[in-house]
């Protein structure tokens, strides 16, 4: 059989009778215009066979001078059987399959015994352009160029033809002639005038049978001439550098569109998956078929599928995790009953929640949401009916039930968007006198001072600022929630308790200490009036892009170390000085501690709710073993402001609050000089100082704020270079 190209460079003579082919064939090996293809094997390091190669190979070989890592091969049988006789040349046939058992590169030239063989494809190239195997050169890089145009190739000298798939009569983009046919004359020799004339067996149980992208079965010697057609017509598929590039971004683009999959319903996710693959898909095939590039958009299709895959896998094992059981249905409603026969209606509301909702569900739902209203929490109330309108918004009177509870919310709760419901109940409006009438008309009041607005949100209640209508000062109101954060039995206790801290700490004037001017209660509502600073607390500066100079650190620490010796002289601990506690304005230079007494109020207890309020991660470790403390124990938590105002982090962080408490009882604070080296030139000071801030014994540390107040000034001086 024979397979010919469509090119028109000649290497046959003119045409003759298939009964003169034998002849003409022999006279044609005689003027040297005939390439001999040896079928080559592959072989590893450890099998190859190291035998000299006949003499005919040296002149049709280049060495391997720059140690090239090619396919090593080898002849498939002894040459001296197959190729006596006169020949132009002799080259390799090696073709070889990738992982998939598909043939998508050919190589141009073959390793063997140190010599560079060229295969069939890559001498009939040479010959049809009328180069010789000398023109070949290696690059730096090592390319393959030929009389200096660089060949695409890849690292093996190889190249990925395009190869032609076959039409529905399984007839071949490359013409296949029979040679019985030619030598009986069965078909005119002019078909083969300018042609490329490639000799092998093609007969189906005879070849040697691959598979290409194109074709699933073609024989080998077809391999052989769709490469030599593509690089004749330079159609050589390449992978640029920058090829790989775009595959990796491909994958960063999948990746979060993955994480932002699970969010959306089945229906988003199958669109947006099957438009992403199309996409991807066609992207790579435009190229492929347009520029003859290839971009591999295999890893991140099978990146999506996959994760599409399973976030549907997951989807539905949360479905079923998620959907109540009958079992599961009975206790939580029976949980559901203790919880409301108790009063405990928010509790009642999530174990009723977690029932399968049917008619006997409704009707206790139904029932609970009468209970809210019959407490005057109409806002809970409009809850339990949106839940139940989802399921059936035709039970009962439900429409109505729910239009009420509405009504009854809107006109019990204050519409002040910014006042919290837990604070709106215990402000009410002020009956005007001939003095203020004008002045507090339809204005929200807390003791005698209007509420203007919210600035802020504390651990146990709201910030807002108002005015003293008396004298209009502007001041800031703290709230302190005693119904919702202390138990009924110990209210009054705690209310006794906030009236002195409140008056303890107001007997406080310095500079850095914020001015407290009243304290008061209204409807279980205890409220502290005080002076209204601008500027903001310090957490805005401790965040790495925002960090203030490490020069202002230390001032701020000196002036906080002043406010404290102060306060302790007074017999006051603060015991909870942290970032959100010192309110700054670098405008003005203004630096004031807030909170003082409600800090001593709060500490080391657990509220109503079951919160743990205070901030640990600041706390001494004396404070965490819930011994007697003094002042010492305030210097320590400045200690943790100066370096989380230095770095940008805590000095301890855990993964849980036991964690956390251990670290700051036993192990040592991270070095500052590791979190920022660049204080190593003239911040030996303040290290020191922080060091002996964080000592884990109170007796270790500074005894009291002036003693560090005057070390930080110092270290200020030394920064700044005075003496």
């Amino acid at each position: 059989n024979m397979a010919t190209t469509g090119s028109n460079n000649t290497l046959v003579a003119p045409p003759v009778s298939g009964r003169q082919l034998a002849d003409r064939v022999r006279e044609i090996r005689k003027q040297g215009i005939v390439t001999a293809g040896i079928p080559f094997v592959s072989t590893s390091e450890d099998d190859r066979i190291q035998t000299a190669l006949p003499g005919y190979f040296l002149q049709n070989s280049l060495p391997n001078e720059q140690s090239l890592e090619l396919h090593s091969a080898r002849p498939a049988y002894p040459l001296p059987e197959i190729a006596s006789g006169p020949a132009a040349s002799y080259t390799s046939i090696f073709v070889e399959s990738d992982i998939s058992k598909k043939i998508r590169s050919v190589p141009l030239f073959t390793e063997a015994n140190g010599l560079l063989i060229p295969t069939l494809a890559m001498q009939l190239y040479l010959r049809v352009n009328n180069m010789r195997l000398s023109d070949v050169t290696f690059t730096k890089e090592k390319k393959l160029s030929i009389a200096g145009s660089t060949l695409m190739t890849d690292q093996l000298l190889q190249v990925w033809p395009y190869f032609y798939p076959s039409n529905a009569n399984n007839r071949h983009a490359v013409e296949v002639v029979s040679y019985h046919d030619v030598l009986h004359e069965a078909i005119s020799i002019d078909r083969l005038s300018g042609k490329i004339i490639l000799l092998g067996v093609t007969a189906r149980g005879l070849a040697q049978a691959v598979s290409t992208p194109a074709d699933i079965s073609v024989p080998a010697v077809m391999v052989v001439a769709e490469t030599l057609a593509s690089m004749l017509d330079n159609k050589i598929i390449s992978s640029p550098a920058w090829a790989s590039i775009v595959s990796a971004v491909l994958l960063i683009l999948v990746t979060i569109l993955l994480l932002w999959l699970p969010g959306q319903d089945m229906k988003a996710r199958v669109i947006v998956t099957t438009v992403v693959v199309l996409i991807l898909l066609g992207i790579e095939a435009l190229f492929l078929l347009d520029v003859s590039i290839w971009l591999n958009m295999y890893p991140p299709v099978l990146l999506l599928l996959s994760g599409f895959l399973v976030t549907w896998l997951m989807g539905g094992v949360h479905k079923q995790a998620g959907k109540p059981t009958a079992v599961s249905g009975e206790v939580h409603r029976r949980v559901g009953l203790a919880s409301q026969k108790r009063g405990e209606l928010d509790a009642a509301f999530e174990s009723f929640r977690k029932c399968p909702l049917d008619n006997s569900i409704m009707v206790m739902l139904f029932y609970l949401a009468q209970d809210f209203e019959a407490s005057g929490r109409f806002d809970r109330a409009v809850a339990v009916y949106q839940y139940m309108d989802s399921f059936n918004p035709h039970f009962k009177d439900l429409q109505g039930k729910l239009e009420k509870a509405r009504m009854m919310e809107d006109t019990v709760m204050i519409d002040e968007s910014k006042i919290s419901p837990a604070v709106s109940t215990a402000i009410t409006s002020l009956n005007p006198t001939e003095e203020n009438e004008s002045d507090c008309d339809d204005q929200k009041v807390l003791g005698r001072y209007l509420v203007q607005q919210e600035i802020g949100k504390g651990a146990m209640g709201m910030v807002y600022q108002g005015t003293d209508p008396k004298i209009n000062r502007t001041v800031a109101i703290k709230t302190l929630n005693l119904k919702r954060e202390f138990d009924e039995d110990e209210q009054e206790n705690v209310l006794g308790r906030f009236f002195h801290e409140a008056e303890a700490a107001g007997r406080l004037h310095h500079p850095h200490i914020v001015t407290i001017y009243d304290a008061g209660e209204h409807n279980e509502l205890a409220y502290i009036a005080m002076e209204f600073l601008t500027g903001s607390d310090l957490r805005v500066y401790t965040k790495k892009g925002t960090l203030l100079p490490p020069l202002t650190v230390v001032k701020i620490g000196m002036k906080l170390a002043g406010a404290l010796f102060y306060a302790h002289s007074k017999d006051i601990v603060h015991r909870d000085i942290k970032a959100a506690n010192v309110m700054y304005d670098p405008s003005t230079g203004q630096l004031k501690i807030t909170d003082f007494g409600i800090a001593r109020l709060t500490d080391s207890r657990r509220t109503k709710t079951g919160m743990v309020l205070g901030t640990p991660s600041s706390m001494s470790p004396e404070q965490l073993r819930g011994k007697k403390l003094d002042g010492r124990t305030d210097l320590y938590s400045l200690g943790v402001l100066m370096f989380q105002l230095l770095t940008g982090r805590l000095p301890y962080k855990a993964d849980s609050l036991t964690q956390l408490m251990y670290k700051i009882t036993n192990e040592p604070p991270p070095d500052l000089f590791a979190l920022r080296p660049d204080l190593k030139e003239n911040g030996d000071c303040i290290r020191e100082i922080l060091d002996k801030l964080l000592q884990k014994e109170a007796d270790d540390r500074y005894q009291d704020g002036k003693k560090l107040a005057r070390d930080l000034l110092a270290c200020a001086k030394k920064m700044v270079g005075k003496k």
